[in-house]
């Protein structure tokens, strides 16, 4: 019979307090946080970390977390005492993790005929992937942003605290040298012990002087930033008496041994704790609070303003946005607006928490938390969106400078960040957001600073972000997954194309490639530092090259011809390079025109490029009358058409758009046109009978070029 959810924390309570319990506690830290790899970190270094049999970080914080309610005895048991702690955790945080789920799985059998019925809005459901969610945030995020966060705030941290939060971020980092150096020796070690003799312990601790010493700090103010992040020796902690009470180990992750030795079992923690934290101590001084508050709300919008700054550069994007109608009447504020060709994003930036009520299963708190976290800015995204474009309006930013948006862009794209770890913010959206899609405004982006920034990072075009947006807002709600970086790192891999299926559930462990990606990037972690996948594939061929002469342009057509090429599927993609090639070589070869042309059935569209050695006016004269018959003969809704010179730059490149309508005229001309001559070479295998025709008729081969 399945105990209640009290009873197991009860036994672990007891078990966690246990003499000597911190060594089986560093066992399976080691065991389940550290990964162990030979000159290069790749992602099946990582698989360990994402197996069902791993105590995730929430549930090793639960253990500490009991486990600092009493003073710690740091007397060695007996390896088969360690073992046996060791065991029953893994056994009650199993069971602890059932009793979790059965409210969820109960809604789920006793409303399995209604087909209205959607246990995932529910907090019971919510509740287990909210407490068993991944993290959205890296370490080195966390460190490194924390300085940026609370810079407005640096003359109160000096006053209360002794310290400023770059001091504090220096000691973090030094940390990591600190403690892989002591887990190499500490496991080394072990090798010349006596079994009875053996404990992890000593890998994960350090002392305030090493730290001093590697950052340069004085002693006294490394002191003061450990003590802040460390318990009393006595014991703390009291107050957590079941998961739905404050557990004080994430705001403490550091455990004192001594005068100057302390003990970091998760490093994640602390650089945790130095980002979360202080906002809690500025919200406690009743004078401060709303200072500190508004100073949340500037760093989420400034963060935000200054990724999108690196992707779309200056003279696209804008803070602070007034919407103004009239004199002196303010309609609206966005936070961050981006101007793109005729395309816009809408960013509107929150910085509330989800509270300790609403992680554990208060419905109404989980939908007010919601609400004024995510829903309220997503409906004010869309509000805003309508006005782009609107001549009844005028955007100014708060600095003075004057918005012009002469036409309605084509597509807005309504984003939402905030400024913290939301657990399972991707999946909570996909249930919980409401909203109404138009043909300008797409469905909303919902995501944290962590994940803006890993994806302004890893696509820091515009088109190629524009793109994941586009995909994002098209396909997202096909794939089931609890953060944006498992997702982003699954578009890196594969492109965010839905295929044939009706939904996808994305397991964590595809982000790793994006892990590892990023850690090389920040952190200097050896490891490939872009994701095999649609950044490398076709590196050095005609379509990497026409896509690098596009990716920053922000005419229409470009980004039009963008999106198209960076949809086409990996053989399509083939296809061009080879054909491309060939039109190429056959320019240089006689200087005369040569082209290709593939129809794209699926999208109701098709691609004829053109090579030759003509002007601009010329080849455009050219290209348009061709691509305006290839349209019309394949009764095709879009027409895209690039015209290349000789040594493959773009000459010039045209959309032709409009529903396919007989014409008399273009029924002569189209008489005349020539039948596309079909190639065979060494590369080119000939299609069999029933495969589509390479022409891009879309018919099969024995029907087309193949009669």
């Amino acid at each position: 019979m399945l105990r209640s959810e009290q009873e197991i924390f009860d036994e672990l309570a007891v078990l966690c307090v246990s003499p000597g319990y911190i060594h089986a506690f560093a066992a399976l830290c080691f065991r389940d946080t550290i990964v162990a790899f030979s000159n290069e970190l790749t992602s099946r270094d990582l698989l360990k970390l994402f197996s069902a049999s791993t105590l995730i970080r929430t549930e090793l914080t639960t253990l500490m977390g009991l486990m600092i309610r009493q003073p710690i005895d740091f007397t060695l048991p007996s390896q088969d005492v360690i073992a046996d702690y060791a065991g029953r955790s893994d056994r009650l945080m199993l069971e602890l993790h059932q009793a979790i789920a059965s409210p969820g799985q109960k809604l789920f059998v006793d409303n399995i005929t209604n087909p209205d019925f959607n246990p995932f809005v529910l907090a019971d459901t919510l509740r287990e992937a909210i407490f068993y969610s991944a993290e959205s945030a890296y370490t080195f995020q966390y460190r490194d942003l924390a300085p940026l966060k609370y810079s407005a705030d640096r003359q109160w941290l000096l006053d209360h605290r002794g310290f400023d939060m770059k001091s504090a971020r220096d000691v973090v980092k030094a940390l990591t040298d600190i403690l892989n150096y002591r887990l190499r020796t500490a496991l080394q070690a072990l090798s010349g012990k006596p079994q009875d003799q053996w404990t992890m312990l000593p890998g994960f601790t350090f002392t305030g002087l090493e730290l001093a010493e590697a950052t340069g700090l004085p002693i006294e103010r490394v002191d003061k930033i450990l003590s802040t992040f460390a318990g009393p020796v006595e014991g703390c902690n009291s107050g957590f008496t079941s998961l739905a009470t404050f557990n004080a180990a994430y705001a403490l992750p550091l455990v004192r041994k001594g005068p100057d030795e302390y003990v970091l079992f998760q490093y994640y923690g602390i650089t945790e704790a130095l980002y979360d934290a202080p906002y809690y101590w500025m919200a406690a001084d009743k004078a401060y609070a709303a200072t500190a508050f508004e100073h949340r709300g500037d760093f989420t919008e400034n963060f935000s303003y200054e990724r999108l700054l690196a992707v779309f550069g200056p003279g696209r994007v804008f803070k602070n946005v007034e919407i103004q109608r009239g004199k002196g009447t303010t309609l609206g504020e966005i936070d961050v607006l981006v101007l793109f060709g005729d395309q816009a994003i809408v960013v509107q930036a929150k910085s509330k928490k989800l509270t300790l009520e609403a992680r554990n299963g208060n419905d109404l708190r989980l939908q007010g938390d919601f609400k004024a976290a995510v829903q309220d800015a997503v409906g004010q995204a869309f509000d805003y969106s309508i006005f782009l474009g609107d001549p009844s309006v005028a955007l100014k930013c708060r600095d003075g400078t004057i918005v012009s948006v002469t036409a309605k862009p084509k597509t807005v794209y309504p984003v939402t960040v905030v400024a913290d770890h939301y657990p399972a913010l991707a999946f909570q959206a996909r249930q919980l957001v409401k909203y109404t899609v138009t043909n300008q405004i797409v469905a909303p982006l919902v995501l944290d600073v962590f994940a803006l920034d890993a994806i302004t990072e890893m696509l820091s075009s515009p088109l190629r972000f524009l793109s994941y947006l586009r995909l994002r807002a098209r396909f997202g709600d096909a794939f089931l997954m609890s953060h944006e970086h498992t997702l982003l790192s699954y578009h890196l891999s594969k492109n965010l194309w839905q295929g044939e299926f009706d939904m996808m559930m994305i397991g964590d462990d595809i982000s790793s490639d994006l892990d590892i990606a990023m850690a090389a990037r920040r952190d200097d972690v050896p490891g490939a530092k872009t994701p095999a996948g649609i950044l490398t594939k076709f590196v050095d061929t005609p379509f990497s090259r026409i896509i690098a002469q596009i990716e920053d342009r922000a005419e229409p057509v470009a980004i039009a011809l963008g999106f198209l090429l960076l949809e086409l599927s990996g053989d399509t993609v083939r296809t061009l390079n080879r054909n491309v090639t060939r039109v190429l070589e056959l320019v240089a070869k006689d200087g005369g025109v040569h082209d290709m042309t593939m129809g794209l059935g699926q999208s109701s569209a098709g691609l004829t490029i053109h090579g030759s050695t003509l002007s601009t006016r010329e080849a455009s004269d050219r290209l348009y009358e061709h691509c305006r018959l290839r349209k019309y003969s394949q009764k095709a809704d879009k027409w895209y058409g690039i015209a290349l010179r000789p040594d493959g730059s773009i000459n010039l490149a045209a959309v032709l758009t409009g529903p396919w309508k007989f014409d008399p005229a273009l029924e002569v001309a189209l008489a005349k046109m020539p039948a596309p001559r079909i190639r065979f070479g060494s590369g080119t295998p000939k299609p069999g009978r029933n495969d589509p025709c390479p022409c891009g008729s879309g018919r099969k081969f024995k029907r087309c070029h193949g009669a």
